[in-house]
């Protein structure tokens, strides 16, 4: 924070001092994230909370998201109304909002992003991948950054698989593998390759079926083969064909 420069002139003296200026006020900025896989949509809130008596007009909220995802056009609000686009500055990447004069109290600032890519998930490990997108909030004064930057991010997990015990007389687990596709996404030559554990093995039969379900679909069973609602083994590894 620079000075204040000021000079005092006595008869021929001139003296030149500089004034600390003040530091600037303690305002709270905190940072939030919500995908939707619905509308595959990510809702970032941004509150912006001043001192008492603080005003936020002339202020500049920048928010930088990453290059996974872009900006959903007519999406950003300010208190729960709209701001028009034309009000604000985009670069890339990133979206600039002014407070208004006046703006006072605290204010809370939605906009939304939309996932252009899920290419963290390749589905080799459905324990530990996921699709991370992130954000970061600073509040700007003229050349000064006031707060922030503040980072939020959202992990997306399209696969999820769970386990239960079946049968304990026999020894049988049944295994659930869950794959979440967004809204608007569609997959073409889905196979998903699970391997099964040490001592294990794929159990296929009247009491205990392999099936999928697509969607509110009734359940269809796996049988064996390589074309699309069957499944393969190669050592330890089971390929069931989706397909479309």
């Amino acid at each position: 924070q620079e000075g204040l420069e000021s000079t005092f002139s006595l008869g021929t003296q001139t003296t030149t001092f500089v004034r600390e200026l003040p530091p600037p006020p303690e305002i709270a900025l905190t940072k939030a994230g919500i995908y939707d896989a619905n509308t595959n949509t990510i809702t970032w809130t941004v509150n912006v909370t001043p001192p008492n008596g603080v005003p936020l007009s002339g202020y500049r909220l920048s928010d930088n998201y990453s290059s996974n995802q872009a900006y959903v056009v007519s999406s950003f609000q300010v208190n729960g109304t709209g701001v028009p686009d034309s009000n604000l500055d985009f670069a890339s990447n990133s979206v600039v909002y002014t407070f208004p004069d006046p703006t006072n109290g605290n204010q809370i600032i939605t906009y939304k992003t939309s996932p252009t890519t899920f290419g963290a998930e390749t589905g080799a490990n459905s324990s530990t991948e996921r699709s991370n997108f992130t954000n970061a909030a600073s509040l700007l004064r003229g050349s000064d950054t006031i707060k922030g930057p503040v980072e939020a991010s959202v992990a997306v997990d399209w696969l999820n698989k769970t386990g239960t015990v079946a049968s304990a007389i026999d020894y049988i687990m049944k295994w659930t593998i869950n794959v979440s596709v967004p809204a608007g996404a569609t997959l073409t030559g889905v196979s998903i390759t699970d391997t099964l554990s040490s001592g294990h093995e794929l159990i296929n039969s009247v009491s205990y079926p392999a099936q999928y379900t697509i969607g509110a679909n009734a359940p269809q069973n796996f049988t064996a083969g390589s074309s699309v609602g069957q499944y393969s083994i190669s050592g330890s590894e089971v390929t069931f064909e989706l397909g479309d």
